[in-house]
């Protein structure tokens, strides 16, 4: 799961959700789940041997639960606001009609970087925020590179990790992690 550039002004960065890759992979998990169960079927028709059958049935099972964790399981904040007049971090999501709020301040951010991930086959690159604290959040997985050169460029550009947050932790507040609930308004 990605974000995308939403929104870019003098005061900070709005990344937003992509849910692109989930609504493909889904339906394509699902077509594929059909397809090894109506094999496994037409397996256990034959009945000369059962071993093809369960085989084919325990792929069909597998695919489908990948498509299941994939709709249901994925949770990402759908939001993510870098508030430079702020200094802080708001990540925003929506739970079951009502909306809530976190905030991290910049200075528990240690920067953005990018890193290149290979295999035998492939290669791809992630653009990550580090926090102080060794906590790595990927705001964008991309095949090319400079798709993802420029995507943290776009971060390093218009994002000023130096500017102080405007508010206090909250008390009791080990993490730098606020937490806040409203109702949905829409």
């Amino acid at each position: 799961m990605n974000y995308r550039i939403k929104e870019i002004s003098g005061n900070g960065v709005v990344l937003s959700r992509s849910d692109t890759l989930k609504y493909i992979l889904v339906p394509l998990f699902i077509l594929i789940s059909i397809f090894f169960f109506f094999i496994s079927t037409g397996a256990f028709a034959e009945a000369a041997d059962v071993k093809p059958g369960f085989l084919y049935s325990g792929m069909g099972t597998i695919f489908f639960c990948g498509a299941l964790l994939l709709a249901f399981n994925v949770k990402m904040p759908y939001e993510i606001i870098f508030s430079n007049g702020k200094g802080c971090v708001i990540i925003n999501e929506k739970i079951k009609g009502k909306f809530f709020s976190a905030s991290i301040p910049y200075e528990d951010i240690l920067d953005f970087s990018m890193a290149e991930h290979r295999s035998e086959n492939s290669s791809g690159y992630t653009v990550d925020m580090e926090k102080k604290d060794g906590a790595i959040w990927t705001l964008l997985s991309a095949s090319l590179r400079k798709n993802a050169e420029k995507f943290l460029e776009t971060l390093k550009q218009n994002i000023n990790l130096n500017n102080p947050s405007s508010g206090s932790r909250a008390s009791g507040d080990t993490n730098g992690f606020k937490i806040s609930e409203e109702k949905d308004l829409s």
